[in-house]
């Protein structure tokens, strides 16, 4: 659109004004002088002089961009103007008069989220650009169908479904029995549903289990129905597996007993190689049950014993022994059981002497419960230095319960408890647990020491929430900043099955949350974080979520926003590719640095190098910086080779917490002589400035990769599009406004590598 120069809104025609100027007055006019009244942009009864407002809504979901559906604006010029976005998110108000105006998104038919919810314009010389993300969830629906004879609840799982998708499910159910089910809160995108049946009702996954999952469908602008998933039951387990052997850990005695750790028996190649339970890191166990036996005599000629366990789904099981005699020498056992399928035993441990340990410490206190308990209740210390672990058994306790036990003298141990309630002799749903994120760990060296402890399991499930601010620096993905509110739960005397959000500022809802497993023990049954949609969080902010138990029950429980975490500082050294192989580590801490404890954990090709060691404790704001090799904490902890390896992907991270487990994260991406596809860091030289009515071009070069590179583009609008040739991405048009232009780009060369997005940005003027 040409531009004419400013007039002022009160110029009026005289006798003395030249015909010349009354010609460029009309010229004006043909530019779109409006026929109402001044709003903002002039004195009373005027027309005044108008101009273009473009800009983008760019719909995106913790995933990454997303294509959304056509979104109406509304800006509050007079007479009042609407927009709608095109295909690739873009909208136009092709003649604004000069002003301050709001522009105001909406989607009708869903609970559609825009950040920021409305956007404050001012309109001159070359008009305005301006830009919204925007999030949405809609309804998945259908039917699973099932003709076997299992029994138990059905899980659920809505999962992306597309070519460097990254994986994992966001969205998820549960239903008691075959038949209907809605999962809420799904971003538009292509995705496929995958379910499985819970045969043995313990919240895990089986190699037993009937599996199913749905075609690929595509959620774009409206609720979607029709969805069928079909279970089908597998083939019988196969012990014969590499990853099969059972691995049996020497026996903790107790007083009148032994407390045994064992490798669950994992499946392989089996039928839970799907993506989202890869990226939640489970895998199914082979077995449905666990028999161990034990003996006098270490080759089994006779069995003195034989028990059976259940599979509990964790990757570590623990079994508790009771009713032996103190004094007892006696060797063990153990094998799993799938249906008529038994694995082979495990090597045997042992001797081992029946009755209460002793040691140089004694560890005494209290631990205090709400309910009735039903069980023996149990203390344990565990040792960070490889001293093994210790029990205190009171068989009937009463809150609150005094315990004693005795440990070796050492400088750290975890400590934890867990009444049985249920009496099945392992630590399990329905038990009164000692749970949350935050790790009870003691520093004991002198001879005595007090630990009190409390059991949050004791209701109907524990929940906990947590708000996170997670940074990503220098990685594939770019470079971003957003808040999170997490959400994390147990069961208690209740079996969590389903949880689904219902309230709260800045959230899609409704949306179904999935569930979580294989997380240890106990199990974490519910851990996932709802995206706050770039929006920052507010101490007070509250969340409703609604818990859903595997008797039918329901719950609505409430989360309250205690602190909002600070970021880091930008720049953290390494970042991005480099050559280093033995690189020194510095950042900035966030605001209010001693507010905090620290941790940093460095992972990637044979590396890993944790501090504090064992990934427990915190270390102060004092450390700003790690020299590699060396631990400033004085632990010795250090990485686990010499350097790093040429040509690898490595991926350090610091994590501060506050005293309310509040968490700002940084997660920065070191690529020592990297040779995949890399985009150019914002802004690059060759992406200069853009002027109103002029044709522009621009060029955003990729370095590595190959000549088949594919480019992603969001965001881009003004009058601006795109294309690419190889590695070069050309940036092209004519704006039609002035402002600042900002879009994200990301490329790929292969399968295997990807960069982006990286956010870049145009200035246009006059």
């Amino acid at each position: 659109m040409p531009r004419f120069p400013f007039v002022p809104s009160g110029l009026r025609a005289s006798a003395s004004t030249s015909l010349s100027a009354l010609a460029a007055i009309a010229l004006l006019c043909l530019s779109g002088c409006g026929s109402g009244g001044s709003n903002n942009g002039g004195g009373g009864g005027s027309n005044p002089i108008s101009a273009p407002v473009a800009g983008s809504v760019i719909f995106s979901t913790p995933r990454g961009n997303v294509a959304g559906p056509s979104v109406s604006l509304s800006i509050n010029a007079t007479p009042a103007q609407t927009a709608t976005t095109d295909a690739n998110g873009n909208f136009t108000f092709a003649a604004v008069p000069y002003g301050t105006y709001t522009i105001t998104p909406s989607l009708s038919g869903t609970n559609a989220i825009f950040t920021p919810a409305t956007q404050s314009v001012t309109v001159g010389s070359g008009g305005a650009v301006t830009s919204f993300k925007a999030a949405v969830g809609y309804s998945v629906s259908g039917t699973v169908s099932y003709t076997g004879t299992a029994t138990g609840p059905i899980y659920l799982a809505l999962e992306q479904s597309c070519d460097g998708c990254p994986t994992g499910a966001l969205q998820g159910t549960s239903i008691p029995a075959p038949g209907p089910f809605t999962i809420n809160g799904a971003a538009p995108g292509p995705y496929i549903v995958e379910a499985w049946r819970d045969t043995l009702n313990n919240g895990a996954p089986n190699e037993s289990d009937p599996t199913g999952s749905s075609a690929t469908f595509t959620v774009s602008s409206a609720d979607l129905t029709g969805v069928s998933v079909a279970l089908t039951d597998p083939a019988p387990v196969d012990f014969t597996s590499a990853y099969s052997n059972p691995y049996l850990l020497p026996g903790t005695p107790i007083n009148q007993g032994v407390v045994l750790e064992a490798i669950a028996l994992p499946a392989e190649y089996g039928i839970y190689n799907l993506a989202f339970f890869n990226f939640l890191g489970v895998t199914p166990e082979l077995a449905t049950s666990y028999t161990l036996q034990w003996s006098t005599d270490p080759t089994f000629s006779t069995v003195t014993g034989s028990k059976s366990y259940p599979a509990t789904g964790g990757q570590g099981v623990v079994w508790i022994l009771n009713g032996l005699t103190n004094g007892q020498i006696l060797y063990f056992r153990y094998q799993g059981v799938a249906g008529s399928a038994t694995s082979q035993w495990s090597k045997v441990v042992g001797p081992t002497t029946i009755g209460e340990p002793t040691g140089s410490v004694t560890v005494s206190g209290n631990v205090t419960f709400a309910n009735a308990a039903t069980g023996p209740l149990y203390v344990s210390f565990g040792s960070f230095s490889g001293l093994g672990t210790r029990y205190a058994v009171i068989p009937n306790p009463v809150s609150p319960q005094p315990y004693s036990i005795q440990l070796p003298a050492d400088d750290n141990y975890r400590f934890s408890a867990f009444i049985d309630q249920n009496n099945d002799n392992v630590e399990d749903s329905g038990d009164m647990l000692s749970v949350g994120t935050v790790i009870n760990i003691a520093a004991i060296t002198g001879s005595t020491a007090t630990q009190n402890l409390t059991l949050q399991g004791g209701g109907n499930s524990f929940v906990e929430w947590q708000t996170g601010n997670f940074q990503d620096v220098g990685a594939y993905w770019g470079t971003t900043q957003g808040y999170f509110f997490n959400v994390f739960g147990w069961d208690g005397s209740k079996h969590l099955v389903a949880a689904k959000l219902l309230s709260g500022p800045n959230v899609v809802v409704p949306q179904d949350v999935y569930r979580c497993f294989g997380f240890g023990i106990p199990a974490l049954d519910l851990c996932t974080d709802f995206n706050l949609n770039g929006n920052t969080p507010k101490a007070g902010d509250a969340y409703g979520l609604q818990l859903t138990y595997s008797d039918g029950s329901q719950e609505t429980v409430t989360g309250t926003v205690t602190s909002v975490p600070g970021s880091f500082g930008a720049n953290p050294s390494p970042a991005g590719v480099g050559t280093n192989l033995t690189p020194n580590f510095s950042w900035t801490d966030p605001a209010n640095a001693s507010s905090y404890g620290y941790t940093f954990y460095l992972s990637g090709t044979n590396v890993t190098w944790t501090i504090p060691g064992s990934g427990w404790g915190t270390f102060s704001s004092s450390i700003d910086s790690l020299t590699w090799g060396v631990d400033p904490t004085g632990g010795g902890n250090l990485p686990i080779q010499s350097s790093m390896g040429n040509g690898m992907d490595y991926e350090w991270q610091l994590a501060a917490t506050d005293s309310n487990n509040n968490l700002s994260e940084l997660t920065v991406g070191y690529y020592p002589g990297y040779t995949g596809v890399v985009l150019p860091a914002a802004n690059p030289s060759t992406l200069g400035a853009a002027t109103v009515g002029q044709s522009y071009t621009g060029t955003i070069v990729a370095s590595g990769g190959n000549s088949s590179s594919t480019f992603t583009v969001a965001g881009l609008s003004d009058g601006l599009s795109y294309t690419s040739n190889g590695g070069t991405l050309t940036i092209s048009g004519t704006p039609i406004a002035a402002g600042t232009i900002t879009f994200q780009v990301t490329v790929q060369s292969d399968p295997f590598h990807s960069w982006g997005p990286v956010t870049y940005t145009i200035n246009v003027g006059n």
